[in-house]
Formats: structure tokens, C-alpha cells, sequence
């Protein structure tokens, strides 16, 4: 079997790939080849920079480049994945980051109830209810972002996260899309 993996990021690809090499191996599967391709980070508005678009213009390359390998089946270890003391460090704040930062979710007065980001929300974690937009309790977000990038009042926030500067859309992409995919 000829299995692969193919990571986007803003920044890095963290632990993706050694969480996956553990998942897999449990099963007696290799990860033959494995790649990762950088775009704009949906969540830089934390620490306030502006998203780099022109980054969207080197990937094409990338991907073609990518899918050409993967049509040939070649393999491709060239990015590391091995555990130090730094992955579990990383790990850590992570998780860390993601509990206190991340883990409370709230919807502003300023809410329209256009449910959008119901629509959006893949795991179905957004509900509207009795009138109000409400995320469920059992929690059960992968923290996409969907719903604080689309939201058209910026009614979204995680935890501390507020949009600082703008909500990210990539230029190709459209709302209608999105809905299609889920």
C-alpha cells in the first residue's frame, strides 16, 4: 500500500507528522512519502501581522510538483520527523494553548443570526437555538476557524481571540464553495 501525506500550514507543520507516523505505524502501515506546502496562516491575527497573500503565488508550483511525485509513487523521508524533548515541549504548549486560549467560545451581541458559521462548521458544532447562535457543550471543534474568518460581524471569538486586523479569505475562494464542500 502506498500511503502519503500532504500538510498545509501558515507556519509549521508542528507535530502533524509524527502523530500520524505513531497513528499509522499502530496499524503496520509506512508513510512512504510525506510533504508539506506553507500558505498564509489563518490565525497570525493574534500577534497582529498582516497576512502575506503573495505566498499564495508559490504554491501552485509546489502542489503541481507534488502531484507529480505522488502520480509517479515516489517516496520522500526529506522532511524530518523524529521525537526530541522539543516535541514534547511543543506538544505542551499546544495543548496549553489551545486550553486556555481557544477552549471558551462566545457569540457578540452584534450577531446577525446568519448562520454562516453553522453552515460552516464541519463537526456540526454550531447550533442555533432558541434564537441564538450557540456552540454545543460537547465540543467537538478541530478549530478550522471557519466560523470567526467568515462571520460578517466579526461575532466570533475563542477564548482572548479577536480579530485584530482582518478575517482571512483566500482571493479564489468563496463563501458558496465552502458550503459545498461539507
Amino acid at each position: 500500500m502506498y500511503c502519503y501525506a500532504v500538510v498545509t500550514c501558515g507556519g509549521k507543520v508542528g507535530n502533524t507528522f509524527i502523530t500520524m507516523q505513531d497513528l499509522l505505524k499502530a496499524k503496520n502501515i509506512d508513510l512512504a512519502y510525506r510533504n508539506e506546502v506553507y500558505l498564509p496562516d489563518n490565525i497570525l491575527s493574534f500577534w497582529g501581522k498582516k497576512y502575506n497573500y503573495n505566498l499564495l503565488n508559490t504554491y501552485k508550483d509546489k502542489v503541481l510538483k507534488i502531484a507529480e511525485e505522488l502520480n509517479q509513487r515516489k517516496t520522500n523521508n526529506n522532511v524530518l520527523v523524529k521525537k526530541s524533548w522539543w516535541y514534547v515541549i511543543k506538544k505542551y504548549i499546544s495543548w496549553l494553548f489551545i486550553k486556555k486560549c481557544l477552549q471558551k467560545k462566545t457569540v457578540k451581541k452584534n450577531c446577525i443570526h446568519c448562520k454562516q458559521c453553522v453552515k460552516l462548521c464541519p463537526t456540526n458544532n454550531i447550533i442555533e437555538e432558541a434564537g441564538k447562535i450557540k456552540f454545543k457543550s460537547n465540543n467537538n471543534c478541530i478549530y478550522c476557524l471557519a466560523c470567526i474568518q467568515w462571520c460578517p460581524m466579526q461575532a466570533i471569538n475563542f477564548g482572548s481571540y479577536n480579530l485584530k486586523d482582518k478575517q482571512y479569505h483566500h482571493p479564489e475562494v468563496v463563501e458558496n464553495e465552502l458550503f459545498k464542500r461539507w
